[in-house]
């Protein structure tokens, strides 16, 4: 699945999915 059929699910734009991913990837994954 590509951003933007994501984003189409969503039902938001594309940026803001890259946005998100941007943001999980700065987040600690020890939990």
């Amino acid at each position: 699945m590509t951003q933007a059929q994501l984003a189409q699910k969503l039902g938001v734009s594309d940026k803001s999915v890259s946005k998100w991913e941007r943001r999980l990837r700065l987040l600690p994954r020890n939990t």
